[in-house]
This record gives structure tokens, sequence and C-alpha cells, in this order.
């Protein structure tokens, strides 16, 4: 075996300090019985210097330091005040602000969103279909830069689209000005807003909550206000339809301190080589999936690390949630494509209110 030298692990590190503290780490977890990730036998400490020049494992930080700097690098912006107004009126801990910035960072650059999520096709073609079906005027929650909404609207509705990103929402703008000519651009209406909160003070037979924006509901209470402003919307006879990623056991059991890589890209907002991993670290408790999306520049240059916390609802879980707030489920699909089943990653819920239950308008009258 080559020696393994200072420099062969820095290659693959930030700096000296990372090496070091990575090293540590990695010689305490094979010292308590961790598997190799190279062959051999060498001292725990030698083993994991080969693993660091081998590329196997990567210094990070942990998820409640990467929502730090996230904030700090709001500094002076208006994202970075409205989070400290939030700070001090709604949230109590380090793990609440976690949610809270999980919920908004990885839509802070809908460049880099859009090239992430261009080849997610299933859920297109399911949208446009049920909307050229449709062909009325449809809510969807969770608008985000319009990757569903534009294709409905082509298809013929009229989308009125909620989202509480900002900078979502300004690249749907640019899209809507550039394309102004079009017929479907006009029949595109943005709401910026909470969807626990927003009150529209109309009705709709179709509202849809699209690609996970329902797994940014973290807690009962959370579910529980969105179901309500969505019962205030629908109409007697209309349907409520999400999807969301359906948890599996061997996902949420992955140490948060394995990194897992991609192949080297192009960043393209920065325009940089980048060496790209993740990480996913699971609170079972609260049910929430913290992931850490890290950037490092493979030419040189500051690393830097974007959170997305989701919350982790199993299928039965949806149905007593949906059950208790005066749903009721007509069909729920697996994949776009079939019936839910034990292999499936998205499950699709089309839902409607429970017959027999009054509406808001109706005990008005």
């Amino acid at each position: 075996m080559a020696r393994v030298t200072v420099e062969d692990c820095l290659a693959h590190e930030e700096n000296r300090f990372a090496l070091v503290v990575l090293a540590a780490q990695r010689t305490r977890q094979l010292m308590r019985g961790a598997q190799p990730l190279v062959p051999g036998k060498n001292k725990a400490a030698v083993m994991a210097l080969r693993e660091i020049a081998d590329s196997k494992v990567h210094w990070h930080r942990n998820s409640q330091e990467v929502v730090q700097e996230w904030i700090d690098q709001q500094e002076g912006k208006l994202l970075g005040k409205l989070l400290r107004l939030a700070s001090r009126k709604a949230l109590r801990s380090t793990v609440d602000q976690a949610l809270w910035v999980g919920s908004r960072a990885h839509y802070d650059d809908p460049v880099y969103y859009t090239k992430t999520y261009a080849q997610r096709l299933e859920d297109v073609a399911f949208y446009r279909t049920l909307a050229a079906q449709h062909r009325k005027e449809l809510l969807e929650y969770g608008v985000g830069n319009g990757r569903l909404a534009v294709v409905m609207a082509q298809a013929g509705c009229r989308v009125v689209g909620i989202d509480w990103s900002r900078p979502m929402l300004d690249s749907l703008r640019a899209t809507l000005d550039q394309a102004r000519g079009e017929p479907w651009a006009r029949r595109i209406e943005l709401v910026e807003g909470d969807m626990r909160e927003v009150r529209l003070s109309r009705r709709f037979s179709l509202i849809l909550c699209t690609f996970n924006t329902f797994l940014h509901l973290y807690t009962r209470s959370d579910v529980e206000s969105f179901l309500e402003r969505v019962k205030e919307h629908l109409t007697p006879e209309g349907r409520f339809v999400f999807d969301i990623s359906i948890p599996r056991a061997e996902d949420l059991a992955r140490s948060p301190d394995r990194t897992y890589g991609v192949p080297r890209f192009r960043h393209p907002t920065t325009g940089q080589v980048v060496r790209y991993t993740e990480r996913f670290d699971y609170d079972p408790v609260r049910q929430v999936l913290h992931v850490v999306m890290e950037f490092h520049p493979v030419r040189g240059g500051e690393s830097w690390a974007v959170p997305l916390t989701h919350r982790q609802y199993f299928p039965q879980e949806i149905d007593a949630l949906l059950h208790y707030n005066g749903f009721e489920v007509e069909e729920v699909l697996g994949d776009f494509e079939g019936p839910l089943g034990r292999y499936s990653d998205v499950g699709i819920w089309t839902t409607r209110l429970r017959r027999g239950r009054k509406t808001s308008a109706s005990r008005k009258k």
C-alpha cells in the first residue's frame, strides 16, 4: 500500500482543521466497530486517513451549524430581517429555527432548483392531464417558480398559485413577463403567503398541493390549519389532490455522519464546477428529516451548504389526518401510475369533503 500523506487527504478536504476533526471522528467510529470503507488491516487512525485520501468520508458541519450559517448569510437582506422577526415572535428553540430555515433555504435559488428538477417529469404529465380534464380555475399550493403551473395553464386551466418563497415567485413572474403575449401566461395568478393562513374568499373545484409541499407542515396543528384553509376554498363537490414522498425505513436509518455524493457538475448559478454531497439526519420523535446539501468548488473557493427539512408522513397517518379533518379518500396512487404499493416512492391522494359534512358556507345560510 502506498504511503498516505497529509497532502493526499487535503486534496479532498477544505482545510487542515476540517482534516483533523474528520480524522479524529472517523478513528473513533472505527475503534467502536464501524465497517471500514477501504480494504486493509491497518490501525484505526491509518484506516481513517486512507478513507479520507480515497474520498470515502468527508468532514461536515452538523445540521444546526448549517442553519446558523444560512441565517448569517442573510444578514442585511430582507429575508434575514424577516427571519429575525419571526425568530423573536414565534421561534422558541434552535430546532424550531431549523424547521423554519429548512422550509425556505432550498427555494432561495430558483435557477439551481429548475436545473435540479428538470428531469422530474412524471408529476408534470400527471398534473397536465388532470388540468386538461378540469379546464377550470384551480388552486395550487406550493406553486414555486411554475414548474407545474405553466403546463397546467397551457392545458387550459386558470391557475391561482400560493407560495411563501419570494425568490421562487419572482422567478415565475419573470417567466410570465417573457411570455406576456401568450394566452396561457394570463391564466396564472400569484399570491405570496403562508398556506396555513392565506384566505382568498373564493372557492375552487380543484385544489392541489404539489411536490412535497405538504411535507413542510411539521406538526399536527400545522396540518389542521392548512386543511381548514383547504376546506374554506373547496367547493362542496370539489377535489383536493396532493403528492408526497413515502418514507422508507432504510432511508431514515442512514447515519448523519455519512455523505452521499453524485458526479461533479457545473453549478448553474455560480458557474463553478462543484463536488456535491448530501447528508440525512432523521429525528424519529418529531418525524422530521433534516437534509443538508453541500457544495464544494473543485478549483478552490468557499464551500456552502443548504438545509432542507421535510416532515415524514406514513400513509396510514395521512389517512387518519384526512379523516379527522373532514375529508374522505377517493383514490391513492403510487408513483403517478398505479395503486400505492410497498415499493412506491411517491403517494398521490385524491380526496373530497366527507359526504354529509356541512361546509362553512352552508352553516352561514
